[in-house]
């Protein structure tokens, strides 16, 4: 894999969960800036740029012996901290929407949106799985619909049948998306003044 990055990026998700003698592999990799493939006598120079995600807390990691300190120092060069889902809650309207987009071209179905109640159960979940949750949440319910009709809470998964029960009725049932999306909106602007004292 490595081997195969040369002259790229290579990008390696949950490096978190990566073991720890992996680790030590991946260090001497980009300390020596070469490789040694399987069964070969010599090693070759290599050129590549590393990219890694993580969803857990590395120095934690490292406290408890789970990871390398010089492992996570020599990658920690230009660390981007992205919020969890959850807190960007004003992401969600254009997120559904593209994925939904993304879903109904890849399994050719002509899809009228979200309805209103789906949306509203889709914006006020907590996602503690993040992107992927909420991707696979899009996805499943593209292929549970019919093709020329719009996603309802029947689409979605159960757990966010529970959500329902604790919203506000604040969306009209034969509400537009663009609407339904404004309506969201101004919640979140009301919510961010009142939060901050209306400055």
């Amino acid at each position: 894999m490595i081997e195969a990055a040369d002259g790229g990026t290579l990008f390696l998700d949950e490096i978190g969960d990566m073991p720890i003698n992996l680790q030590a592999k991946l260090l001497r990799v980009l300390q020596d800036q070469k490789v040694r493939p399987l069964g070969a006598l010599e090693s070759h120079k290599i050129d590549l740029r590393i990219v890694t995600a993580t969803h857990c807390d590395l120095e934690t990691l490292i406290k408890e012996g789970q990871f390398r300190e010089d492992l996570y120092y020599r990658l920690n060069v230009f660390p981007i901290e992205l919020p969890p889902l959850r807190a960007r809650q004003e992401d969600l309207p254009a997120l559904l929407q593209h994925f939904l987009e993304e879903y109904a071209e890849r399994y050719n179905k002509t899809l009228q949106g979200f309805s209103p109640a789906a949306f509203d159960m889709l914006v006020h979940y907590d996602y503690p799985g993040n992107i992927r949750e909420l991707k696979n949440l899009v996805e499943r319910a593209v292929l549970l619909s019919e093709s020329g009709g719009s996603i309802q809470p029947a689409h979605l998964d159960k757990k966010l049948m529970a959500t329902q029960a604790q919203l506000k009725d604040v969306i009209p049932t034969q509400a537009k998306l663009k609407e339904i999306i404004q309506i969201y909106e101004k919640q979140i602007i009301e919510q961010y003044l009142q939060t901050h004292h209306w400055n």
